[in-house]
């Protein structure tokens, strides 16, 4: 694992231990839903006396208080159990949302990496190509198998893992460029061991051109990840 890979899966990791579930309401609900009661009664009782039916408050409450005490009651625990069932199923959806960001920012990370890998494999060839040519004769066969080898670690990647449509489309087209950059560089060594040096000068040019089309891929698709990172990195951002 590369350092900056290290770097981006221990961000992860805090990432997903600082995030916890939703704190819930129902506590602050129910006090709430309580003192406004107690408030109520004391603001009833007030208004009798201020106009003189404390006497009938009196024989009201050795009367039918406990009924309607009774009744306000159930109202209270019908009302509370409403409010608890609503919070929990807030809940149980906002730390589904907050699993599946996890998934994505994991997904994303392991792509990223895997990418830098690649283009660092391009940068070479890129620097063999410009502006070391002697040296890229002899280096050949490792940039043709190196290359082979990358189309094969991108394509076993599933891009339906990423969250972005554009990102899926993208990851899926990596492959294919770096194969027809694998067969322009196969093509282009077996025209080293020849004497036909236009036909070489072309196939340098359609090598160069196939070279930077997938070198152009994978940094366009790098950004992209760093862009999706940067933008889960933003305070008060919503899934």
């Amino acid at each position: 694992m590369s350092r900056t890979e290290t770097e981006k899966a221990e961000r992860v990791h805090r990432k997903i231990r600082t995030k916890g579930a939703p704190e819930s309401k129902d506590a602050e609900f129910l006090v709430s839903l309580f003192a406004g009661l107690g408030v109520f009664t004391l603001l009833t009782g007030l208004v009798l006396v201020s106009i003189g039916g404390w006497p009938w408050f009196a024989s009201f409450l050795q009367g039918q208080a406990s009924g309607w005490a009774q009744a306000l009651g159930g109202v209270a625990t019908l009302l509370a159990a409403y409010q608890m069932g609503r919070t929990q199923i807030d809940a149980d959806r906002v730390l589904e949302m907050e699993r599946n960001r996890e998934k994505d920012i994991r997904s994303i990370v392991a792509v990223d990496a895997l990418l830098e890998d690649v283009e660092a494999h391009l940068e070479a060839l890129w620097d063999q190509v410009y502006t070391q040519k002697v040296q890229f004769i002899v280096m050949t066969e490792y940039h043709t198998e190196r290359i082979a080898e990358c189309a094969e670690r991108i394509r076993a990647v599933d891009p339906f893992v990423l969250p972005s449509p554009r990102l899926i489309v993208n990851v899926s087209r990596i492959p294919r460029s770096l194969i027809n950059l694998h067969d322009a560089l196969t093509k282009y060594q077996d025209l080293l061991n020849g004497s036909n040096f236009q036909e070489l000068k072309r196939q340098g040019v359609t090598l160069a051109n196939s070279l930077s089309l997938a070198r152009g891929m994978v940094v366009s698709v790098r950004k992209q990840c760093n862009v999706a990172l940067k933008a889960d990195d933003e305070p008060g951002r919503s899934a």
